[in-house]
């Protein structure tokens, strides 16, 4: 049942030897815990699905949620399609029984910074059916990574003379450095990890690095 490769993770009614479900009210989930860094973008969610089923009923579903939330095997039942505390980011409205389709999905950029549960979700009821149920391969989370500031030095009395030295990560592509909101008379990106930079006279307050992903 794999849509690449030789593995996927499908719905069985004989402990994995057929791809098929049998009238009954089931749900089924698989998930797994993933943490997002903070000053991620573009957080987009892709995978390969297929299934027929009954859409309305018998379905095939994801969610994002805090890892306060952990999926109960039967809940929600069908009709339902809410997990309490998550939120459904794709909910099958087409039936895909013959080949894999490719689906994507932006997820919000407020995800960035913390841990979520990915959450794969199957339910079924006892009423009538349509083979195969849903096969899930290729699954992917990425990003864009923003830029961190980890340290800097010197840490005062350096306006419009003395190279600040800034460390952190993702800073390759950086196309501005400000002092307190203020440009940087110059700068220079010495590594994907440090940039040195020069503020403007009479500059004051916080660093901040823009780089493709934000600042």
């Amino acid at each position: 049942t794999a849509a690449s490769g030789t593995k996927s993770a499908y719905i069985s009614n004989n402990g994995g030897t057929n791809y098929a479900y049998a009238n009954s009210t089931r749900t089924s989930h698989f998930y797994r815990t993933i943490t997002i860094p903070a000053g991620a973008t573009n957080l987009t969610l892709s995978f390969n699905w297929r299934s027929a089923g009954e859409v309305g009923w018998d379905r095939f579903m994801v969610f994002t949620g805090p890892t306060s939330v952990t999926p109960v095997a039967g809940t929600p039942s069908a009709p339902n399609e809410t997990i309490t505390g998550a939120t459904q980011v794709f909910k099958q409205t087409v039936l895909e029984d013959a080949t894999y389709t490719t689906e994507t999905i932006s997820l919000p950029a407020s995800l960035a910074g913390t841990t979520i549960r990915l959450i794969f979700t199957w339910q079924s009821d006892a009423s009538s059916r349509t083979q195969p149920p849903a096969s899930i391969d290729d699954v992917s989370l990425t990003y864009i990574a923003g830029a961190t500031i980890t340290s800097f030095s010197p840490t005062s009395g350096c306006e419009g003379t003395t190279t600040v030295t800034s460390n952190g990560t993702n800073f390759t592509g950086a196309t501005e450095v400000k002092f307190g909101g203020t440009d940087a008379a110059s700068f220079s990106v010495i590594s994907n990890t440090q940039i040195t930079a020069i503020p403007d006279a009479g500059a004051t307050g916080p660093i901040t690095i823009t780089v493709p992903a934000g600042t």
